[in-house]
């Protein structure tokens, strides 16, 4: 039996990996749970149900007794921003298209400091190693593998602060879902380059890899 090749066994994980991530926008869309911004094709999906899970976020005693807080731009993270600069700690993030990686710290106009033009506005050069790297997905299993859009914009963020000596050795990885997010194991599919997730957050539950 003749084996395929790399080439032909990475094509095969590429177009999987784009099946798994429409079959979850279209049950996000069909169940009605899909909100701003839409469509949600194309996207990290923001849900109905990710406030509750950004305090369900905030519990975690890794949250608590964190200084800084890394966090995408994706919209399903908004109140985990807000959450960050409420409790009084760093907010870091990437500018839009790597433009860039800014900390804030800035709590008296925390919904204005959390938008993109906020970032641009009260952001200052990181320099303040992170305690927790918070991210959306579209797609997440229980064994911590994580799909994107596609793009790799996560892994290029993450790889960028561990180069530039700015992740703690603590530093856990979060995501942010919907429970129709999480599907089967992803470990057939998953790239070298693929980020993997410590602590899975939703609505209802927070579920810790490997636990």
């Amino acid at each position: 039996m003749i084996e395929p090749s790399p080439n032909t066994r990475l094509l095969r994980a590429i177009k999987k990996r784009e099946r798994i991530r429409r079959r979850v926008w279209w049950l996000l869309e069909l169940h009605g749970v899909a909100t701003f911004p839409l469509p949600v094709f194309g996207r990290i999906p923001n849900f109905i149900g990710s406030k509750e899970a950004a305090i369900r976020f905030a519990k975690l005693t890794e949250f608590e007794i964190a200084q800084c807080v890394y966090c995408t731009l994706d919209h399903s993270l908004l109140h985990v921003r807000e959450l960050v600069l409420a409790s009084g700690k760093k907010l870091a993030t990437a500018l839009p298209k790597m433009r860039g990686v800014v900390e804030i710290d800035e709590h008296r106009h925390i919904k204005a400091a959390s938008s993109v033009k906020g970032f641009e506005r009260y952001g200052k050069p990181l320099q303040t190693p992170i305690d927790i790297f918070v991210t959306g997905s579209v797609a997440v299993d229980r064994f911590g593998n994580r799909l994107g859009v596609g793009k790799g914009f996560t892994d290029m963020e993450w790889k960028w602060l561990r180069d530039n000596g700015l992740v703690r050795s603590h530093c856990k990885v979060v995501t942010l879902v919907h429970p129709l997010q999480i599907v089967e194991d992803l470990a057939p599919f998953a790239l070298e380059t693929d980020l993997k997730v410590d602590i899975i957050v939703t609505p209802d539950e927070v579920i810790r890899i490997g636990e």
